[in-house]
């Protein structure tokens, strides 16, 4: 266990070791609701192996860039190097910027699950769900295209979006609301 300013890390040698010459690694953040708990736990694993555990202080961007930067020195006085090419992560912008930020060049990768949770968080807050619900609906058909927007190829998305859906708006302010914030 290393304690670097207020962030806790769990790993050993061993999995550093592990971790550096990984082209491609994944970096969750999850929020623990128990008051006996530490906030969040930022993971750092591979193939389904978690090789680090880190307990940061806050979720600030300055707190996952040492979490990163210590993980980079830390392997580094192993003798190997930690750069990644391809980083997957959920959607917490501030493990986006830290990414970019710690390894340029390096590409983040969000997680569709976590996309589409977002999505039906939105949906339920504008207070679409029993549209969503209904299956024949102009609603519940513009979702269900939008959730398949992540299917789609990366260099597909904003076109697709912008002159199949923005054109094909169902009428109602919320989806529009919808349409224009996510």
């Amino acid at each position: 266990m290393i304690q670097k300013s207020t962030t806790v890390i769990f790993s050993c040698k061993t999995n550093l070791v592990f971790l550096a010459p990984l082209m491609c690694f994944t970096l969750t953040g999850r929020s623990n609701q128990h008051r006996s708990f530490p906030p969040t736990i930022y993971n750092s694993w591979t193939h389904y192996v978690q090789l680090a555990f880190f307990l940061p202080a806050n979720k600030r961007k300055t707190s996952y860039e040492d979490i990163n930067r210590h993980k980079v020195s830390e392997a580094a006085e192993l003798g190997v190097n930690v750069f990644p090419t391809i980083v997957h992560a959920d959607f917490e912008t501030a493990i986006h910027n830290t990414v970019t930020t710690v390894w340029p060049g390096c590409e983040v990768q969000a997680f569709r699950f976590h996309l589409g949770q977002s999505w039906w968080r939105k949906i339920q807050s504008l207070g679409l769900s029993k549209q969503y619900g209904k299956k024949d609906s102009e609603v519940s058909q513009f979702f269900k295209k939008i959730f398949g927007l992540s299917l789609s190829p990366p260099a597909e998305v904003c076109d697709c979006f912008a002159l199949e859906f923005l054109f094909n708006l169902p009428n109602d302010k919320r989806v529009k609301s919808f349409a224009t914030t996510c």
